[in-house]
């Protein structure tokens, strides 16, 4: 791990000593995600929608190639096996690819990006009887798929943007189902999942 953190180091390190521009994006973003999994206990799916913000730093050489870091969360709504819930999903990653339009009005970035995905929605609540139930799900993921990112400038500084990242999603699921005061055996279980997350955004970007 430390001799693959020292070579990833080392590739950051020799694009910046060929930098020829920095740009910081600040985007709203709508994120899709659509998966599933499989268990003992059966198959499930998971549909959500959310919103909220992400942050991108690309930096690029003279050569017109690039690397970035993204990082942002969201608050998420489903309707799947967790029936009408909402939580939280943050994603963060780094990307490396390069400029495909570089103009004095518009520049257009292509990356190949790679990340971790954490999702968690649930709900809580009380019965008429008083009854508490529990349901949650959570995902942890990583992520690989292409990022298209087109920026207007407005000034020499100054600009605005739009991107989208379509990822494909791997990793695991965590469900549980739990009955406080009640006889009824909790229901928890652990499972492999594989879907796909859309990342639109839009927003404005600072470029020095």
């Amino acid at each position: 791990m430390r001799k693959i953190l020292s070579c990833v180091l080392s590739v950051f390190v020799s694009l910046a000593a060929f930098a020829s521009g920095t740009e910081w994006q600040f985007g709203f973003t709508m994120p899709f995600q659509s998966g599933a999994w499989n268990s003992e206990d059966g198959m499930g799916s998971f549909t959500a929608v959310g919103y909220g913000g992400e942050v991108d730093f690309i930096h690029t050489t003279d050569f017109g190639l690039a690397w970035k870091m993204f990082a942002g969360g969201s608050g998420v709504a489903t309707q799947s096996v967790v029936k009408d819930s909402g939580g939280a999903s943050f994603l963060g990653g780094i990307g490396f690819g390069g400029k495909i339009v570089d103009s004095e009005k518009l520049t257009v970035f292509l990356t190949g990006d790679l990340g971790f995905n954490y999702t968690d929605v649930g709900y809580y609540k009380k019965d008429v009887d008083g009854i508490k139930t529990t349901d949650e799900l959570t995902l942890y993921n990583f992520v690989v798929g292409p990022t298209i990112s087109a920026t207007y400038h407005l000034a020499s500084h100054f600009g605005v943007f739009a991107a989208g990242s379509l990822y494909y999603t791997i990793g695991s699921s965590d469900y549980e189902n739990k009955i406080f005061d009640s006889d009824e055996p909790s229901v928890n279980y652990s499972a492999n999942y594989a879907g796909l997350l859309f990342q639109p955004r839009v927003g404005i970007s600072i470029s020095y």
